[in-house]
């Protein structure tokens, strides 16, 4: 944006120097890109040592992201079983990453369909780390600034955590929530 601003003496005032009377300057108006927000849930089977994450991407507006990147960073020792892309995702795997690149355009105040990675965990692990991030781009696949970037990560760990007893014709499981099957 530019800008000119021009002062003038008020009246019965003489102005000694005239040409300082007007000043300009530009101003560039870097565009703010949409408010995107990344949740987690998570899901755990007492007969299936893997969980099952389903990655949401929300936008919080106030205007159309017009593509995003998730990126999912597989733990340590752990093996990546299956990853199913929303509509309008496609993702990759390394053996250290998933990485979901999302060309359709998600709306302000509108939700991405979710993607749902399956990780098994390594043996013994009694938790694992979930580290996944969201970034905003523009149509041509360029990052662009998310006014509340706090809201773009998740870094948190899942349980796996469960105590089984049986014998004797007798069995109980409990779970970290603390019900039992």
């Amino acid at each position: 944006v530019d800008y000119t601003v021009t002062a003038a003496t008020p009246p019965g005032f003489a102005d000694t120097n005239p040409a300082d009377n007007i000043a300009s300057d530009s101003v560039l108006l870097a565009p703010v890109g949409p408010d995107l927000v990344v949740t987690v849930t998570e899901s755990k089977s007492p007969t299936d040592p893997a969980v099952t994450y389903t990655v949401q991407v929300h936008n919080n507006g106030p205007g159309t992201a017009d593509g995003a990147t998730v990126a999912y960073d597989i733990p340590a020792g752990a093996t990546l079983q299956d990853v199913t892309a929303g509509a309008g995702w496609t993702c990759s795997s390394t053996a250290q990453r998933v990485t979901c690149t999302r060309t359709a355009p998600i709306g302000a105040n509108e939700d991405a369909s979710p993607i749902v990675i399956k990780v098994l965990p390594p043996a013994g692990a009694t938790s694992i780390p979930v580290d996944i991030s969201v970034d905003g781009t523009d149509s041509q696949g360029n990052p662009v600034t998310d006014p509340d970037p706090s809201s773009n990560t998740i870094h948190r760990s899942t349980e796996l955590q469960s105590l089984n007893i049986s014998g004797g014709g007798f069995a109980f499981g409990c779970n970290q929530s603390g019900s039992h099957g």
